[in-house]
């Protein structure tokens, strides 16, 4: 048995040992300019990436205030510092079972030197599109298929999707919009059935035919703060209300927290 089909089956025991009418919490840390989101399922703690260097404190604070002394994974979408740069300072203060990742190495230098530290201390199992986890008997994580030709690191990242019962939520990352049509094609069930999203690259411009098949999307969410690169972008307000979505950003709304059953709801 491969070292991924064996995690999976732990992970799958795992999850399975706990109660199964317990809410999933999900919640969407402000890091600022990045990402880190912590999922609470049946007891197990999850992390879809883990923000930047800079934010470290935060997100270890906010686990924290959680009670969180172990973290069954850390999922990342891709290992720019934006999005991975907290994680060695997260593996050497948290024990983590693994890491889950597309296994492509920073492009800066410092992140890589990080990187490389935390695979001293932790597994990391490379993920690839197309393949499901089950994180506990109601909840389970897919990486969505994509085919995409491109050599942009963005790009190459993974889009989680994740799913409890009928209510299935999208993590684009930082997906342009060819990447996005990409995702559409190859994930039109996934894709038209979403009611709660985390928009592509921190609030950049959506793609027409995606924006038009989101038609169940109640909720969209924008990770972001200061950034050299105007995001987001001024055409999200419109987006969204073209989606007519809530749209909810952390940098005027702060950390966000989603209670996930039959509904997706903003606990306040």
């Amino acid at each position: 048995m491969s070292r991924l089909r064996r995690h999976l089956l732990f992970l799958f025991i795992l999850g399975g040992a706990g109660p199964a009418s317990a809410a999933t919490l999900i919640h969407v840390i402000d890091v600022g300019f990045g990402l880190a989101v912590h999922i609470e399922a049946d007891d197990l703690h999850y992390l879809i990436d883990t923000g930047t260097p800079t934010a470290r404190s935060k997100v270890l604070r906010h686990l924290a205030e959680c009670g969180v002394t172990r973290l069954s994974a850390v999922f990342l979408t891709h290992a720019h510092p934006d999005h991975a740069g907290g994680l060695e300072a997260l593996v050497t203060q948290i024990p983590t079972d693994a890491v889950y990742w597309n296994g492509l190495p920073p492009l800066e230098v410092e992140t890589a030197a990080a990187l490389r530290a935390a695979q001293k201390i932790v597994p990391f199992i490379k993920l690839g599109p197309g393949v499901t986890v089950a994180l506990s008997d109601t909840l389970s994580l897919s990486t969505l298929k994509s085919s995409h030709p491109t050599e942009d690191y963005n790009d190459q990242a993974l889009a989680f999707g994740l799913k409890r019962g009928s209510v299935r939520l999208l993590f684009f990352s930082d997906a342009s919009p060819p990447k996005q049509k990409n995702l559409l094609d190859e994930n039109p069930e996934w894709i038209k059935s979403a009611s709660w999203i985390l928009w592509p690259h921190h609030g950049d411009a959506m793609q027409a035919d995606l924006l038009a098949a989101l038609k169940k999307v109640r909720t969209a969410v924008v990770s972001v703060g200061p950034n050299p690169y105007g995001l987001p972008s001024p055409d999200v307000e419109n987006e969204a209300w073209a989606l007519g979505a809530k749209l909810l950003r952390t940098d005027r709304d702060g950390d966000l927290k989603f209670s996930v059953n039959r509904k997706v709801l903003l606990v306040r």
